[in-house]
């Protein structure tokens, strides 16, 4: 708890009720205000000032106020009759510090004021009480150290101010409710709320991250946007290349099928159960290899018309469309066959990404195949039947102008039109093309380049560049290979499994960071995990690997036999010494290993006058571990069923599973490095257990933890 309603504090709140009626100041001590999800706005306090300064607790009540009022008036918080109660912070502290009657009712002003004569006493207390946090605090019964004043909260300091002597960092708890509409609201407020002034910075979130949540679902909103926006542009880029609204059309149109259809191959025909959001990042690679393939069929369309002007379109089809679709199959299959390998990896939402990604790309290019090219049949007909007739045509070779031209007019070989000169350029070209690469096309022949696009001669001139300093981009390329090698050799895994999805000019990742230097975060942060010594159950995962929401079914370990005589005093032995590891703590101040209290429970039952009908229908007189073999199943099992022991397991009469959990000193969200050498200390632990000290029929025991199933992917 961050903090303690002791019987003197209680005492004196209910002195001071007068000044604040109708409020319940027991909520201070509840397990609510830190268990549901509430606004805990993080300060940092600027240059070389503590919180305990009376500026400083000034600047944090004015600003505690102004966040009230509007949590007050939107009916966000609770605890009061009229109004809300106050947040725990280093501000309610000063109040109830002070010796005069009136500190929860003064005013900011007056409250600074009167600060002065408490400072230095409070220092040297906060200082006693967290350097007792560092040595005396028990993870297990959480309580706050005896030297620490009736109000103190670990949530009002920096974990190293027994070392600094300076608050540089504490926080606000205000009672606000913790339901979805609640949370959306104030989400909706953050820009309003109070964030301090000169002398202190805020930012605003729940301490379970709420708001970061709600600003990654805004932002994936307007990623959707920006993935309209680059719809667009890629319509301008098809429509300025192709110059013929109608193959625009069907491009965009084929773009877009390939998305619904290559989501009917994934989920009806490979049965893919698992979508996970990655995959909608494909609808950006298809917009642009789409565009491309719709580049390549028109191209391989025009140079046909162009070399062959005369030809019916069935004879431009039959040469250009094949050439197409070869070039096209080759770029396809190659970027197909990328992201298919890409699903050789793990990870379940990268796999799933790279399998749809490559159906995005193998069936746009057999929507191509069906939509485009019939497309670009009905397009040449339509061109060749206008004859003199007016047709609207859009040019952007010269200023992007929207003009009306005759067929047969300037600059119409793009379009489809075909003028004699055109038909002898079309052959000059077939001959130029077969130029010797040193002379320059771009610069030869100014005739021929007034038919040719602009943007071909772009890329002819690009090309030209490019083979002419072919070997000094290939040197500079290998330079850029090594130095990229290096460098990725020296990049570090994540020093956290903690994913983290905002940069940190974000308010909300600014609370992530600055609540990691609380006392709070780090006395949670030592309360580690729970992990488990499992017997009677094989580590095998036969769930879905690509379906992280189908968990895995139990394996049972048959050759598991607590039963005999030796199992019984290993396992009742390992109850103790697993706990005397540096590694283990009990996961309770009540907690008992199973074997330990059905061992206290003989004891017990059989020197008693008159034993349990359980004690006496079950476990023939033993009076100890290890008990005869014959017995022992129905012994535990009857004994288990009565104390509740979740963590022994029976089958038809037999004690099939059993656990030991022990609290872990470790978290996910631990430096990588140190989750590493947890888990090799209790691997290695675990098999000398299991080598030197198990009896056959235990010698097969593992341990596990959720926590490490992110150590695990990391690793």
């Amino acid at each position: 708890m961050p903090f303690t309603m002791t019987s003197e504090l209680r005492r004196r709140l209910e002195e001071k009720s007068h000044l604040m009626p109708g409020c319940d100041f027991g909520w201070y001590n509840s397990e609510s205000m830190t268990n549901s999800s509430r606004l805990w706005p993080i300060w940092e306090v600027k240059s070389s000032k503590s919180a305990l300064d009376a500026d400083i607790i000034y600047e944090l009540c004015v600003a505690e106020e102004d966040t009230q009022r509007i949590l007050e008036e939107k009916g966000h918080c609770f605890g009061c009759d009229e109004g809300c109660l106050p947040p725990l912070s280093i501000v309610l502290y000063a109040r109830l510090a002070l010796t005069s009657d009136d500190g929860l009712s003064m005013s900011c002003a007056a409250l600074r004021d009167a600060w002065g004569p408490y400072e230095a006493k409070t220092k040297q207390e906060w200082i006693t009480c967290v350097t007792d946090f560092d040595t005396d605090y028990d993870p297990e019964t959480k309580t706050i150290p005896a030297s620490c004043p009736d109000h103190f909260s670990s949530a009002m300091v920096n974990f190293d101010y027994d070392e600094t002597g300076v608050v540089s960092y504490t926080s606000s708890i205000f009672a606000t409710y913790s339901d979805d509409d609640t949370l959306e609201d104030m989400f909706d407020d953050v820009d309003k709320y109070a964030d301090g002034s000169g002398g202190v910075t805020g930012v605003y979130d729940t301490q379970e991250e709420d708001f970061v949540d709600l600003y990654a679902d805004g932002a994936l909103t307007s990623d959707m946007a920006l993935a309209m926006a680059s719809a667009v542009i890629v319509a301008i880029a098809i429509m300025v290349h192709t110059r013929s609204p109608f193959i625009t059309l069907i491009g965009l149109v084929q773009i877009i099928l390939s998305f619904p259809l290559s989501f009917f191959v994934y989920s009806l025909i490979l049965g893919l159960e698992f979508f996970p959001f990655l995959n909608f990042l494909g609808m950006f690679v298809i917009f642009g290899l789409g565009a491309d393939d719709v580049f390549v069929a028109m191209d391989k369309w025009k140079n046909a018309r162009l070399d062959h002007p005369n030809s019916s379109t069935e004879d431009i089809a039959a040469m250009a469309l094949p050439d197409a679709a070869s070039a096209m199959f080759l770029t396809t299959i190659t970027t197909a066959v990328a992201f298919f390998a890409t699903a050789i990896c793990p990870v379940a939402p990268v796999k799933m990404f790279a399998i749809f990604c490559g159906l995005l790309v193998l069936l746009d290019y057999f929507l191509n195949v069906l939509l485009v090219f019939p497309a670009l049949c009905m397009y040449d007909i339509a061109i060749q039947e206008k004859g003199d007739q007016v047709s609207c045509c859009i040019h952007f070779d010269h200023w992007c102008n929207l003009c009306c031209r005759k067929n047969g007019g300037d600059n119409d070989s793009e379009a489809g039109s075909v003028t004699s000169s055109q038909r002898e350029d079309g052959a000059k070209r077939n001959g130029d093309r077969l130029h010797d690469s040193n002379n320059d096309a771009v610069g030869n022949g100014e005739d021929e380049d007034e038919n040719i696009s602009l943007i071909r001669r772009a890329l002819l001139g690009l090309f030209y560049i490019l083979k002419r300093g072919k070997w000094p981009i290939f040197v500079l390329s290998m330079v850029a290979l090594v130095v990229t090698a290096i460098f990725a050799a020296k990049l570090d895994l994540p020093t956290s499994s903690d994913v983290r999805v905002l940069g940190d000019d974000v308010e909300f990742e600014q609370a992530y960071v600055w609540r990691q230097k609380l006392l709070y975060d780090q006395l949670d942060r030592a309360e580690g995990s729970v992990a488990y010594i499992i017997w009677g159950v094989k580590p095998a995962d036969t769930g879905n690997h690509d379906n992280p929401d189908e968990w895995t079914q139990v394996v049972l370990d048959e050759s598991f036999d607590p039963a005999t005589q030796e199992s019984q005093q290993h396992l009742l032995d390992i109850c103790s010494s697993t706990f005397a590891q540096d590694f283990a703590d009990p996961i309770g101040s009540n907690y008992t290993c199973s074997f330990s209290g059905l061992n206290q429970w003989l004891v017990d039952e059989s020197s008693a006058a008159s034993p349990s009908q359980i004690y006496q229908d079950n476990c023939a007189g033993a009076d100890k571990l290890p008990m005869p073999s014959d017995s022992f199943h129905g012994c535990m099992t009857a004994w288990a069923r009565e104390v509740e022991d979740l963590n022994v397991m029976s089958r038809n009469g037999r004690v099939t599973i059993f656990l030991i959990p022990f609290n872990s000193r470790v978290r996910y969200d631990d430096h990588y490095d140190k989750l590493d050498d947890e888990w090799k200390l209790i691997d290695d632990w675990m098999k000398e257990q299991n080598k030197e000290h198990a009896s056959e029929g235990t010698d097969k025991a593992f341990f596990s933890s959720a926590d490490f199933w992110w150590y695990d992917t990391n690793g």
